[in-house]
């Protein structure tokens, strides 16, 4: 009862011979039929200079119209013409005793599929069919779908390594939603992605009857978040007993066997996408993702470095992600977030009471993102880390952020490197803020271009800010870090060259903390009479100064006056 015709590309053609007669003559006493096959020219060994097979399965296929002995007929592995296909099609139609038909690797093209699909819609005894290794490609199974709508007696289906894309999963979902008779589906290398997944997992919500589905060893590895899907899926789904994933799978390892031990539900403790050779995520993974966010309960880490999802994507992630009240930390950093989306994303943010560590490394804030994010730290009082490394801060963009440094008591460590040039302005601002702000203990300011006095203010204002420093204070540059007990830099001369003259107010009030420098020098229209009284304020009350140079600046005759009270003969004592 089974006819055999499976040869590879190499094959001689009496090899293929001696496969198909000894199969006949084992049945041919038990079935004329068989005989009939034979002569209709099913085997015709030697010949030569035709296309393998071309004449011998047109001859098949109109015997098979009317065989009631047949079950199996293995096509396998020999390249055949699409009009061999269709011919055995047409076959299909008419036969009614064919149970399985294997058809792998016939590199079948479109008319073909089409004729396959026709036939499945009236066929009413076969029940497995297997088409892998076949590259169908995307769009081409559209029209096997919809036969699925209708076929009542296929049970398995093979479609491994056809190249199907989410379009295609999508299609094959829609039709397991109303199938109630495929038992085996083998999807295992195809491009499944987040889509397919997606679309997958709610069939199977629907889908009573299919017992076997297998996806492993699929060219878009299965993420994480997608077995949060899949689980999810099959807590609601009663009849799946064998769930096939690759163990190489990302968020697998630990829940095999499948589906059992989904069936109990799985979620995730972390998820970090960096780590799952994700270069980064499309709009479909982005849904996905988020989905699976909002089923997966606690969630206490989330890193989505460098996935490129833009400021919707990772608005709608976050949220899905802090729904639970158990993320702790969050990464977001290189993902295109722009000042709209920072601005939604700190809106999140600003009532959590659970995140401690978040990262919005190497994004824009822009002027309004940086106030945004100035004002969600002035009220949050739990986030402890916060990193801005990268996000282009200059000197407006900076200010917002470390004025808050005097409000806020959360924050332990601070990442502000790699910034645009935040001038002398940026620098005093930053000491000002350190100096009043009591929890602060790790500032990382590389690559900022400060000089070694601005250095020793922020080290100084870091040290009297807390009492008890931790071992890093201050990381200046790649390597280099300032620890507890370490020896600051100590200058005893400086020269400000900025711009802006109320750059020299916020200066004036670091002088206070410095215990070395001697020698100050303003260059020439940084100083106007407005800065003069913060000057003095800060010299009456701590200064290790011996010079001060503001020549060429507008003091004016009052500054004048007032600078001049301040010096030693003018309080009675030595000239």
């Amino acid at each position: 009862t089974r006819v055999c015709t499976r040869t590879s590309y190499m094959a001689s053609r009496e090899e293929a011979s001696v496969i198909v007669e000894s199969d006949l003559e084992e049945g041919r006493d038990s079935a004329d039929a068989l005989v009939s096959l034979h002569k209709y020219g099913v085997i015709l060994p030697n010949w030569k200079g035709a296309h393998p097979w071309t004449h011998d399965i047109a001859a098949l296929a109109e015997a098979l119209k009317y065989n009631t002995i047949v079950k199996t007929l293995d096509l396998g592995y020999n390249d055949l013409w699409n009009e061999d296909i269709v011919a055995v099609a047409k076959a299909l139609k008419i036969n009614s005793s064919l149970e399985k038909l294997d058809l792998t690797c016939n590199g079948l093209r479109p008319g073909a599929i089409d004729a396959l699909a026709e036939a499945l819609k009236s066929n009413k005894s076969l029940k497995t069919l297997i088409l892998a290794g076949n590259d169908l490609g995307p769009g081409n199974i559209a029209v096997l779908s919809e036969a699925l709508r209708v076929n009542t007696t296929l049970t398995t289906l093979d479609l491994m390594g056809n190249l199907l894309e989410a379009s295609d999963i999508e299609k094959l979902a829609d039709a397991l939603k109303v199938n109630t008779q495929l038992k085996t589906l083998n999807l295992s290398e195809n491009r499944i992605g987040s889509r397919g997944i997606l679309q997958l997992a709610e069939a199977l919500k629907h889908n009573k009857t299919l017992t076997d589905l297998k996806l492993k060893d699929s060219e878009d590895s299965i993420s994480s978040f997608e077995v949060i899907l899949l689980a999810d899926a099959v807590r609601a789904n009663t009849t799946l007993t064998t769930l096939e994933i690759s163990d190489n799978c990302f968020g697998v390892k630990d829940l095999v066997p499948l589906p059992d031990k989904l069936r109990s539900g799985a979620s995730l403790a972390k998820l970090k996408l960096h780590e799952e050779n994700l270069d980064e995520l499309w709009s479909d993974d982005v849904v996905a993702l988020t989905k699976a966010l909002k089923i997966s309960t606690g969630l206490t880490e989330l890193n989505v470095e460098g996935m490129s999802i833009g400021s919707r994507g990772v608005v709608s992630v976050v949220k899905a992600a802090t729904s639970h009240s158990s993320l702790t930390k969050l990464n977001v950093a290189g993902n295109k977030i722009e000042p709209k989306g920072i601005i939604a994303l700190v809106n999140i943010l600003k009532a959590d009471t659970t995140l401690k560590f978040l990262n919005v490394a190497d994004n824009e804030l822009g002027l309004a993102g940086a106030e945004a994010m100035a004002n969600m730290l002035e009220t949050n009082t739990t986030l402890n880390s916060l990193s801005v490394r990268g996000c282009k801060l200059g000197r407006e963009e900076i200010i917002p952020i470390v004025q808050a440094l005097e409000k806020n008591t959360g924050l332990i460590e601070l990442d502000l490197a790699a910034q645009r040039h935040i001038g002398a302005t940026g620098v005093a601002a930053l000491t000002k803020a350190l100096m009043k702000n009591a929890r602060l203990n790790s500032l990382d300011v590389t690559g900022l271009h400060i000089y070694p006095f601005e250095i020793a203010l922020l080290a100084g204002a870091l040290r009297n800010g807390i009492p008890n420093p931790t071992d890093t204070l201050l990381t200046v540059a790649k390597g280099k870090k300032y620890q507890k007990g370490d020896e600051l830099p100590s200058p005893t001369s400086y020269w400000h060259n900025g711009s802006y003259h109320d750059d020299a107010d916020l200066l004036f009030e670091s002088l206070m903390i410095n215990e070395s420098l001697t020698s100050l020098h303003f260059s020439r229209k940084s100083i106007h009479l407005e800065n003069i009284r913060p000057l003095t304020k800060a010299l009456e009350k701590k200064s290790a100064l011996t010079v001060l140079d503001l020549s060429g600046n507008r003091i004016e005759s009052d500054g004048v006056a007032a600078l001049a009270a301040l010096l030693p003969e003018a309080a009675g004592g030595p000239p």
